[in-house]
């Protein structure tokens, strides 16, 4: 059985992580149950992200 590997992320990835992470959670969190419920999602989400 392999090892597990270890995985780090470099500074430029940390940040693109955590603006992508406070992007939606700003922009798609408040329709999370709407998106889920309904199989909806906003129609610019894909120019917003």
């Amino acid at each position: 059985m392999a090892a597990p590997r270890s995985f780090a992320l470099c500074a430029d990835d940390r940040a693109a992580l955590e603006a992508a992470d406070k992007f939606a959670r700003k922009e798609f969190l408040p329709l999370a149950r709407c998106m889920d419920d309904e199989e909806w999602w906003p129609p610019d989400s894909r120019r917003l992200a």
